[in-house]
């Protein structure tokens, strides 16, 4: 007999007074305006070029241009993951925006606006909370996925993907609570573990996870109750769940190999010490302001763990009750994800550093954990079969959950003023790489480190941007004429000067001047040092950027002394 599961109550429709209107109005611009700021950030300083591992899907975009692609190339490993529907993806926009990369950062934008969304639907299913209140929680969601302070994501097109995983665990949690039948939305489910694990390495934990979402709905919908206290999972489901998790390990697994350049996952076994310091900090990635001590992500990580803790035992304590840990195994999985992820990271990147944790990249993993204690807290505190009003644990979770909540607010805050900055600087990264790229035909000696961080790479970088210059994918295309490009007009309404020439010991030429794009408000991307041969032609000597403050010639050109518009060179003099 099919048993209807102890839903939320649905909202009454009646007449509403404005204040809470009004509450929900100021809720609701909260929970866009991370995003608003995020979406800023982008379009302010996107530039349209690959960066570091996107050179990864140029060349894997080339060779399915030109007909060498092999299945392995679409299944085969990128550092430790097989990513073949975030090639798919990739090409896909490159066909459509003629490689713009602006594209990419914007598709992450989006992939975070449905997680938000997601997120305020799962709670719907699973919070027994007034409008306010859902919206509050989910305000503070999206402070934490759109959080500036992720400063290596929103300008690197490929870290989209780091959002599919946890998209995932919520359309699970979604496709959970449908109305649908059980296999339905068991294979429904699997299709989402799927996708998340062939998006990003991680993903794979959806298999241990999704199970404890899926199935204890099917069960208390589907299965006859005992006492009251829910029912039992059917075995066929989990038999199901079993062989696929299997089958995905074996599939993923196979012929996989460790990066050679990463340190061995066994590091963190010889250094237990420094290995559970590193956990610990990942956790505080969020609020972490890079130049600061450890000690404040360390004691909020600390504080989190430990709220954590209080939450479980309060569920141990309640787990009788009917649809309390139903609703809360979403957010379980979350935090299961997000601890799962950590741990992960930890083993793989210990032996570089312990405060690689601390890394800005993985902050949308420490979200994960935060976003589902959030919940947690919620769920206990609203669910009907919650510890007493008066009792002695609901009111030390409800100050706790207060003041942790207040404490993330400000860190969050004081992090994410210091995370600007950065932006600018990596802007300026990705535009001096872009004129390296630009002039990489003209010039004696290429600076391709500003294009690629792995060695390996920078040999075949060149090569990759003439080909997609061939496609017509790079604006504005290859320098390719010096002598064409000093007669056009329009590429040298720029301002710069040469103010320092000296002969070296070692018989190079030292150069030294200043440049700038005032129209822009900022240095130039980069410095093209040329020489006049006694016929008039122009030989290119060097390519250098601007790296260093130049005080006197900003402020003629009514810029903050603090931009880096000086620039030097050491130059070889041809006998020529």
């Amino acid at each position: 007999m099919r048993q209807t599961l102890d839903r939320p109550p649905a909202p009454v429709h009646g007449p509403e007074t404005s204040s809470r209107w009004w509450l929900c109005g100021i809720l609701i611009a909260a929970t866009v305006a991370p995003a608003a700021l995020l979406s800023w950030i982008v379009w302010r300083y996107g530039v349209d070029v690959p960066a570091h591992d996107s050179w990864h899907m140029v060349f894997m975009f080339r060779r399915f241009l030109t007909g060498d692609w092999v299945w392995n190339d679409l299944f085969g490993q990128v550092n430790e993951s097989r990513l073949p529907l975030p090639k798919l993806m990739v090409f896909g926009l490159a066909v459509l925006t003629h490689w713009n990369v602006r594209a990419e950062l914007f598709l992450q934008q989006g992939l975070v606006a449905t997680l938000t969304v997601a997120l305020y639907f799962v709670g719907r299913r699973t919070l027994h909370a007034s409008l306010p209140s859902r919206l509050l929680v989910l305000a503070a969601s999206s402070m934490l996925l759109f959080t500036p302070v992720q400063t290596q994501n929103p300008l690197w097109g490929i870290q989209f993907i780091l959002f599919i995983p946890p998209l995932c665990l919520a359309g699970a949690a979604l496709i959970a609570h449908a109305r649908w039948s059980p296999w339905t939305r068991r294979i429904a489910a699997l299709a989402a573990c799927i996708v998340s694990m062939y998006s990003y390495a991680n993903g794979l934990s959806l298999f241990a996870l999704v199970p404890f979402i899926v199935e204890p709905v099917i069960a208390l919908e589907d299965g006859p109750r005992e006492r009251g206290r829910g029912a039992r999972w059917s075995r066929a489901g989990a038999a199901f769940w079993v062989v696929c998790g299997v089958a995905a390990l074996v599939a993923y697994f196979s012929g996989y190999q460790r990066p050679g350049y990463h340190p061995p996952m066994t590091v963190a076994l010889e250094r237990p010490l420094d290995a559970l310091t590193s956990y610990v900090l990942y956790f505080g990635s969020l609020i972490y302001r890079p130049g600061t001590r450890r000690l404040i992500p360390f004691a909020f990580g600390m504080a989190e763990l430990v709220l954590l803790a209080f939450v479980a035992t309060v569920f141990v304590r309640h787990r009788r009750v009917p649809g309390l840990l139903t609703a809360a195994m979403p957010w379980l999985g979350f935090v299961g994800f997000g601890m799962g992820a950590g741990a992960l990271i930890v083993a793989g990147r210990l032996g570089f550093s312990p405060d690689y944790s601390l890394s800005s990249r993985y902050a949308p993993f420490a979200a994960s954990v935060t976003i589902g204690l959030v919940h947690l807290v919620t769920v206990v505190l609203t669910h009907p079969g919650g510890p007493p009003r008066e009792g002695v644990a609901r009111q030390m979770l409800a100050a706790t959950g207060v003041v942790f909540a207040a404490v993330l607010v400000v860190l969050h805050a004081w992090a994410s003023v210091a995370a600007m900055p950065e932006y600018r600087r990596l802007r300026i990264e990705r535009l001096q790489a872009k004129a390296a790229l630009w002039v990489v035909d003209v010039t004696p000696q290429p600076d391709l480190k500003r294009l690629v961080w792995a060695g390996s790479w920078q040999g075949s970088t060149a090569d990759l941007g003439r080909w997609l210059d061939s496609r017509g994918y790079l604006r504005p295309p290859l320098l390719h004429d010096l002598a064409k490009a000093t007669r056009d007009e329009s590429l040298t309404q720029s301002f710069g000067w040469i103010d320092t020439v000296t002969d070296r010991p070692d018989g190079r030429l030292g150069l030294s001047g200043w440049c700038a794009l005032p129209h822009r408000g900022e240095a130039c991307d980069g410095v093209l040092v040329t020489a006049l041969k006694p016929d008039g032609a122009e030989v290119p000597w060097s390519a250098v950027f601007p790296d260093h403050a130049r005080p006197d010639a900003a402020a003629s050109l009514k810029l903050p002394p603090s931009i880096n518009v000086g620039w030097s060179a050491s130059v070889k003099i041809s006998p020529d």
